[in-house]
């Protein structure tokens, strides 16, 4: 009970399922994440029944005390009659229920921040279960927004069942069973209230609903253009195309204040009807109330409980309007989070994955077929890589290289065939334990917008500060990380990088990749055209630190400058998601097949000017 009360194991904690999978209708969705602060719900309820109950007691209380000043005759006994009523006033009324209130309001207040940030974590982790393909087809801007955005409104939702919609039905019924003691009438106006109130919702709340969707999805596709347009700020700047980019983003504001106008123009007619109906009750009530006053059937004191337990029961019903429009559109909210958010996973571990360790770092491919939804790539597509082997990667856009490195890495599962990675199918084992076993150093040498040193360090989480410097000085990177200064002052490895380091050249990017993968020391390296868009300086200096990295290790490098692949044990040529060539460099100069062609239409060693021109 007590680790249930800590507000850390809110966050920290996971469910049963491991967030393998989210339910997928809205209210199983919402549910889902309830569940796990159920015992906080669970008191956050009670708390408002019993404080929305003694708030509509309140007039019943005061017209008690009415009753004893106009039935007392004698003002000496005044007091001797008063101090039952009064004392329940006092301490229901003026003590009990603000305190009510305010336990409500506490326990909401350590609850509800870290549940919102609960739901966050887990949708986080959920989000990082999808496969490479389904990051590619999305903003991530967008994405990023579901995830830290959807999380309050969810947030929201908790806090209007547990307070509004709580307070709003314990008066109703309050009022009502009141209401029946002092009159059935008096009961039956209210119930027929009730029931056109609940008849106005029926008819305006699915449609508010819908709007709610559409003003939504709206506002993503806006903010997805405005992400679009700052996070290629670079391009708009240097082609002169902040006019188009004003049309285009005010294209997606036009369409968004189109869309709320009409759900808020629905909203107005809602109320308007509310405010026909409330006017009509209060009428009705008073008129029945001074009918009922003249026959004797009503006192004075039940006038005085009567017409302010109406008055309050409306205020709860327009308080209770304004949440319902509110709370619409949160779920709208919800719904296309989930929409973005809630897919199937491509790639899963299998419930019985088994840890890869990797003794001799072979590597095959057996029969392995693979197809995007576009377009298949390999069919029979089989190769043996042997432990310790550096083999390169030629082939023309389009061929299968960084396919090969997807589906080695578990970015993508394959279709047909398997892989194996020391003789242990990759498909058994959990993508942690595959890509733990796996260094890539990338053409575009990803950078996170933190420190040299964490940047790293992330090859090796707890890598000691000799570790991280004795990586950065096999990687050539030492010397000018030495010189780094940020905005803030931080020097050295302290210093930011910026996003995806920015304020790095990309040489300088390139050795720092290099340094984390050799601080990672995994038995399989992959560079992904690690040099492809570096001066010839800069490719000197790293050329030289990969020479380092690549002992002792599987080595497969993608390239399509062959002049940096020559010198590796064998080179694979790919064509159409086949192998056409296998062989050394020499091998298949003297072949004088597709290879040998290439090589000698070089100019700088790229390769796709050299297939056009075959091709042609």
């Amino acid at each position: 009970m007590l680790r249930v009360m800590k507000n850390a194991y809110i966050i920290d904690q996971l469910p049963e399922n491991n967030l393998i999978e989210l339910p997928t209708k809205v209210g199983a969705f919402l549910w889902f994440f309830m569940r796990q602060i159920k015992g906080r719900l669970l008191a956050l309820s009670l708390l408002g029944v019993a404080g929305g109950a003694l708030g509509s007691l309140s007039a019943y209380f005061f017209g008690q005390i009415v009753e004893v000043f106009v039935s007392t005759t004698d003002k000496s006994q005044l007091w001797d009659h008063l101090v039952t009523p009064f004392a329940f006033y006092t301490v229901l009324i003026l003590i009990a229920s603000p305190a009510l209130y305010n336990t409500q309001g506490w326990l909401s207040s350590h609850t509800l921040p870290y549940y919102a940030s609960m739901v966050r974590r887990q949708l986080a982790l959920y989000l990082h279960q999808h496969s490479y393909r389904y990051f590619q087809d999305d903003f991530a801007g967008r994405l990023a927004g579901k995830v830290l955005e959807m999380p309050y409104a969810m947030r929201q939702i908790v806090n209007d069942i547990t307070g509004p919609f709580i307070y709003a039905g314990t008066t109703f019924v309050v009022t009502l069973a009141v209401f029946s003691w002092i009159g059935l009438y008096f009961a039956a106006f209210t119930a027929l209230y009730i029931f056109c109130y609940t008849l106005n919702l029926r008819y305006f709340i699915p449609r508010i609903r819908g709007l709610a969707e559409i003003a939504s999805r709206r506002r993503s596709v806006m903010r997805g253009r405005y992400v679009d347009i700052i996070t290629n700020i670079f391009l708009v700047k240097i082609f002169a195309r902040r006019a188009h980019e004003d049309a285009y983003f005010r294209e997606s504001l036009h369409e968004t204040s189109g869309a709320v106008t009409k759900q808020e123009l629905t909203i107005t007619a809602m109320f308007r009807v509310q405010h026909v109906m409330n006017s009509t009750f209060m009428f009705t009530l008073v008129l029945a109330a001074v009918h009922a006053w003249n026959q004797d059937s009503l006192t004075t004191a039940q006038i005085s409980m009567v017409l302010p337990m109406a008055l309050n029961m409306i205020s709860a019903t327009f308080w209770l309007t304004e949440i319902y429009t509110g709370f619409f559109e949160r779920l709208g909210e919800v719904q296309e989070g989930m929409e973005a958010v809630v897919q199937t996973h491509d790639v899963l571990d299998k419930p019985d994955a088994g840890h890869l360790v990797v003794k001799t770092p072979s590597l095959a491919f057996e029969n392995v077929a693979f197809s995007y939804p576009s377009r298949p790539m390999f069919s029979d597509f089989t190769l043996k890589i042997e432990p310790r082997q550096r083999i390169g990667l030629v082939g023309p856009s389009g061929a299968g290289k960084s396919t090969m490195m997807q589906l080695i890495l578990r970015l993508h599962d394959v279709q047909g065939g398997k892989i194996t990675i020391d003789g242990q199918n990759i498909a058994d084992m959990t993508q942690e334990s595959v890509r733990s076993s796996i260094a890539v150093i990338p053409q575009s040498a990803d950078m996170l917008h933190r420190t040299v040193r964490e940047n790293i360090a992330y090859g090796k989480p707890g890598a000691t500060e000799d570790e991280i410097i004795n990586a950065a000085k096999r990687a050539q990177a030492h010397d000018f990380i030495k010189d780094l200064r940020d905005a803030k002052g931080n020097q050295g490895y302290d210093a930011a990088v910026g996003e995806r380091g920015v304020k790095l050249s990309g040489g300088q990017r390139q050795r720092i990749a290099i340094a984390r993968a050799i601080l990672k020391d995994a038995p399989i390296l992959i560079l992904d055209e690690a040099t492809a868009s570096l001066d010839s300086e800069s490719e000197k200096l790293i050329q030289a630190a990969l020479e380092d990295v690549m002992k002792d290790r599987t080595v497969i490098v993608i390239a399509h400058r062959l002049s940096t692949i020559a010198h590796l044990d064998r080179l694979i040529v790919l064509e159409g998601g086949k192998i056409v060539e296998d062989g050394t460099h020499k091998e298949l100069l003297e072949r004088n097949g597709l290879y040998a062609r290439l090589w000698g239409l070089q100019s700088g060693g790229f390769l796709a000017d050299a297939h056009k021109h075959i091709e042609d």
